[in-house]
């Protein structure tokens, strides 16, 4: 340790003990603020607690694994909480002399819980935070969020935008009239739901939150006996099992077939009259109504129902939250606290860790025992002279989805823009755009490469044989480009960068959101192309599996990744070239679709070589119909088919998992882009920034 860091530690103790002495400034708030100018930012706690999220999930994980219906209670104190005047933990106030708390108005009372596991989450917290930072009304939206991927699966996971504050106050009248009830009639629901600034989409889709869980004979008991459209198999069953016409009020019954997964079943039983709640049934009456069509859709398409319902949670968590200096951050999630700085509640000695770059082994410097209140004022001298004793570290070489936040914010809009267009004008562009990513990816890494025009110094990859009147999308890249560099003002963006975000949002726009993730950011240009190693590193349509898993292990990717990126195979064209050993020679083939592709596919080599037949039967839709089409051997080249074999291998596995699952083939498929695009990227002073995407500086 330097002689100016120590003088800068014993500066910092003084600092603190002398501070200790000038008494305490009234602060209206305890905790630090970090209010991002009292807007809403998922990236809240990033440095005050990064825990924060990890932490979150680990204790609602462990509460579903112990009770999975907690999941569903969780979800319903967020619900509860944000209809009371906002989004503002006032649901979890016990009742005081002050005041009179929300939990036993009629709408709560004998329904809400999960109150024990906010505290176990809050308590946590305090500990990996070292502090109270964060709001229960933050705990409720991602205790709410979390609780719906675990039951449903990570495509139903959002940013849950953070940064709320807790009320120091409850309204047990709100609560009676603003929660919408289990009897109201569809008019009243849609009134209820637009007096918070929600509309119809919201109404249905926020529903949906009854696909888990389950309703007390009381919220039903007047339906299954009174109601004429409901299921009557369905009203016998509740009324001979559930609820008798008089008493077992608490006695409970499922909301859906389904009430330990969060998917859209209970949309599906809506369509046969068998919705528990009057209210529920009230959304589809069979009369076509843009009701009538949402539930619908909705019963059709998870996809969509995930969607709308990642849309509909955000635009509620959002309602009237108490931010900035609004509120209070609770040390007890039970009880409003007296609004003293969080410096307050530090009595241990401070603890200051000089990381490696500063000295040999990790020096922990400690300064005496302070057990006073700190004023604010206090506690940022604190944070100032802390942060004065750690050397700024930058890792230049990392790529990061932020990446071009600060340099060039419109990057990542043009880029998008762009690529629209260019899929609005030849829906096939999108899937040569994503070829494209994946050709450059596979010869010597993610480096641009592939788009430079052969020179005297070089023969670049575009002429390679894999690659040979196959690639295109060139002048899309091109007019990306230009569009960057101009919003930029200079070049700032690679084209390998270019490349990787156009191929995530070439399938985000031909797939869903589903397939949108964030594409890590920071490569550079390489100088050189290597026609060599294209020609011997593209895995060909006519290599059979261990020649395939052997091509893709050679760049760091396993089988996993082979099975579901081929699946970039659901959209585009393949060639007659590429495809006419196996029409005319392959057994593993079906019959009548091989007579089909020979229609467009003559057996002389030179006739209809380019001839163009779709990869799978929705060739502009990002979806998991390759996959189904392997299973019934309809996989349109040689390496396609070699994936499913039909004798229960890994890779078999895989592909009747896709072919069933749209959610794992999603998730799975931007874990495996990700990879792929991390292999052998050039960053920091390697490379260049081409001006020109086909030519080196």
């Amino acid at each position: 340790m330097s002689n100016s860091q120590i003088i800068q530690y014993y500066f910092l103790v003084i600092v603190v003990m002398v501070t200790t002495n000038l008494g305490t400034w009234v602060i209206p708030t305890n905790g630090m603020n970090n209010d991002d100018n009292g807007r809403l930012t998922h990236h809240f706690y990033k440095k005050t607690c990064p825990k924060v999220l990890p932490v979150i999930r680990s204790v609602v994980e462990k509460a579903i694994k112990k009770e999975p219906r907690i999941g569903a209670s969780l979800l319903r104190l967020h619900f509860h909480d944000c209809f009371v005047n906002g989004c503002d933990a006032s649901v979890l106030l016990d009742d005081s002399n002050n005041i009179n708390g929300e939990k036993n108005s009629p709408p709560n009372k004998n329904s809400l819980r999960g109150f024990e596991v906010v505290d176990e989450i809050k308590s946590e917290l305090d500990k990996a935070c070292k502090g109270p930072i964060v709001s229960c009304s933050d705990i409720l939206a991602v205790a709410a969020r979390d609780s719906v991927v675990i039951l449903g699966g990570p495509h139903y996971r959002y940013h849950v935008p953070l940064g709320r504050r807790d009320a120091r106050s409850a309204s047990y009248e709100a609560a009676n009239t603003s929660l919408p009830s289990p009897s109201s009639s569809f008019s009243e629901l849609l009134s209820n739901f637009n007096s918070h600034g929600l509309g119809l989409k919201d109404l249905v889709a926020l529903s949906g939150a009854h696909t888990i869980g389950f309703a007390q004979c009381s919220s039903f008991r007047d339906r299954i006996y009174n109601d004429t459209n409901i299921d009557p198999k369905l009203a016998s069953y509740l009324k001979l099992q559930k609820c008798p016409q008089s008493g077992g009020d608490s006695n409970l019954a499922p909301f859906d077939s389904t009430d330990e997964t969060f998917d859209n079943v209970y949309y599906k039983q809506l369509l046969d009259n068998k919705g528990l709640l009057h209210s529920d049934q009230e959304l589809f009456k069979g009369n076509n109504s843009e009701s009538d069509k949402l539930v619908n859709l909705f019963s059709r398409n998870p996809i969509a129902f995930a969607k709308r319902f990642k849309h509909s949670m955000i635009k509620m968590g959002n309602m009237k939250p108490l931010t900035g200096n609004e509120g209070e951050i609770r040390l007890n999630c039970r009880k409003f606290s007296i609004g003293l700085p969080y410096c307050f509640y530090i009595n241990k000695p401070y603890t200051i860790s000089l990381p490696n770059a500063m000295h040999n082994n990790k020096t922990k410097l400690q300064a005496p025992t302070i057990m006073a209140s700190f004023s604010y004022l206090q506690c940022l001298l604190v944070i100032v002279m802390v942060t004065m004793m750690i050397p700024t570290t930058t890792n230049a070489a990392a790529l990061t989805p932020n990446f071009y936040k600060k340099v060039c914010p419109k990057a990542l809009p043009v880029i998008r823009r762009v690529v629209q267009k260019a899929i609005n004008r030849e829906r096939r562009m999108g899937a040569s755009l994503l070829r494209l990513h994946f050709h450059d990816c596979f010869v010597n890494g993610c480096d641009g490469s592939i788009l430079l025009d052969d020179t005297k110094n070089f023969t670049g990859e575009k002429t390679a044989k894999p690659n040979l009147n196959s690639i295109r999308g060139f002048d899309v890249v091109d007019e990306i480009k230009a569009a960057v560099d101009k919003a930029c003002k200079r070049p700032v963006v690679s084209c390998a960068d270019i490349l990787a975000v156009a191929a995530r949002d070439s399938v985000a726009i031909l797939g869903g959101p589903q397939f949108w993730y964030k594409v890590l950011l920071g490569r550079r240009d390489a100088r050189t192309a290597n026609i060599t190693a294209a020609n011997n590193n593209l895995p060909a349509p006519f290599l059979n599996f261990t020649q395939l898993v052997t091509s893709f292990n050679n760049v760091g990717l396993n089988t996993k990744d082979l099975v579901v990126l081929s699946g970039g195979h659901t959209i585009g064209f393949a060639r007659c070239t590429t495809f006419r050993n196996r029409i005319y020679n392959d057994t593993n083939i079906e019959t009548n679709f091989a007579t089909s592709l020979r229609r467009n596919c003559p057996r002389t080599s030179g006739v209809g070589d380019n001839n163009l037949t779709p990869l799978d039967p929705t060739p502009s839709s990002v979806d998991n119909l390759y996959y189904k089409a392997l299973l019934g051997k309809k996989g349109i080249l040689h390496s396609d088919q070699e994936l499913y074999k039909g004798n229960g291998s890994e890779s078999d596995k895989l592909v009747e998992l896709y072919s069933k699952n749209p959610f794992a083939f999603a998730r799975d498929f931007k874990n495996s882009m990700i990879k792929m695009g991390n292999m052998k990227s050039l960053t920091g002073n390697n490379g260049e920034i081409r001006l020109d995407c086909r030519r080196v500086n």
